[in-house]
């Protein structure tokens, strides 16, 4: 094969790559299952130019001037010389597997860090503090595992493929909608919040029963006593997003709780004194400023705050 065809093979494969990245029509999507089976070779290319990609993706580390995106928007043409040499393995070892494996994979925040992750399908998953999923797509549905954490999902339109997210002990499938769901953790049980469309839910330790369907500004919760659901104003709905905005949003919630939600999202932790744990606070804060929020208590409540090393204690 002449480089000249090498080279035009590759830059079709780049333009794919990158049409990936922003999410496929279904009409795209056919047409990309077709190019890939016309020829062996568009494989291997698409293999290794995706494997350029992950690489990209994982050294945004690297320094703060360090710019993946300039690849997913198609601006940045990968040396073949880079890619070939370390793509050439990883397309001989997936030829078998389809092409679907290759938009799998497993995606995180860091503490305080909220993260819009474009998936391949259109799917635009959000993950608030602390949070990884795991994704796996096949032909027959699009699964994602929340591994740790709270995210929240605008599901593209797939009527052939379900989309599922996969909790420890729920599974929420969907066509098209838009929900959030969050893992057990020490301060709320496992839940799914559906803002648009239909969720359909079940417990996993009970695959065979029926699932409950949730429709927009509904919630379920499981429990000590099982799934428990609740019906939801938007602006209660709204509240339960706020984290998307870098906020943090209280009704009525002791600062004890509030206190551990903001351990959610930094290392500079707030200790509340006993004779203020029950006391119950409102309102919207920045998740990123438990002093700014430490400040407002005491002022609000007559009590006295103090600033540690990563600490605000706040008491009377």
């Amino acid at each position: 094969m002449s480089r000249r065809l090498t080279n035009k093979i590759d830059d079709i494969a780049v333009v794919w790559i990158s049409k990936l990245e922003r999410g496929l029509t279904e009409q795209e999507r056919e047409e990309l299952d077709e190019w890939l089976a016309s020829d062996k070779r568009h494989f291997g290319a698409f293999c290794r130019m995706r494997a350029f990609a992950w690489h990209t993706e994982r050294s945004a580390g690297l320094g703060a001037k360090y710019d993946p995106s300039n690849f997913r928007r198609g601006r940045f043409q990968p040396s073949r010389r880079m890619v070939v040499s370390g793509g050439a393995s990883l397309a001989a070892g997936l030829a078998a597997l389809g092409w679907y494996e290759l938009l799998n994979g497993r995606y995180g925040t860091r503490l305080g860090e909220v993260r819009r992750i474009p998936l391949s399908d259109g799917t635009i998953a959000t993950l608030n503090t602390d949070t990884t999923i795991a994704v796996h797509y096949s032909q027959q549905q699009r699964l994602v595992k929340l591994v740790k954490g709270e995210a929240l999902f605008d599901v593209a339109k797939d009527p052939k493929r379900p989309f599922v997210v996969a909790l420890s002990d729920l599974q929420a499938r969907a066509v098209g909608t838009s929900f959030s769901a969050r893992l057990r953790d020490n301060i709320a049980p496992s839940h799914v919040v559906v803002r648009e469309g239909i969720v359909e839910v079940r417990q996993q330790e009970h695959p065979q029963a029926a699932p409950v369907r949730l429709a927009a500004d509904m919630r379920a919760a499981l429990g000590g006593g099982g799934l428990a659901l609740s019906t939801l104003q938007s602006a209660d709905v709204d509240r339960e997003l706020a984290w998307q905005n870098g906020r943090i949003s209280f009704d009525r919630e002791t600062l004890a709780q509030a206190a551990e939600e903001f351990a959610r999202y930094s290392d500079v932790r707030i200790i509340v004194d006993p004779a203020l744990a029950h006391e119950e606070v409102s309102g919207l804060f920045p998740a990123n400023d438990p002093v700014a929020f430490g400040q407002s208590v005491a002022q609000a409540f007559g009590a006295q705050v103090a600033l540690g090393d990563k600490e605000v204690r706040l008491y009377r």
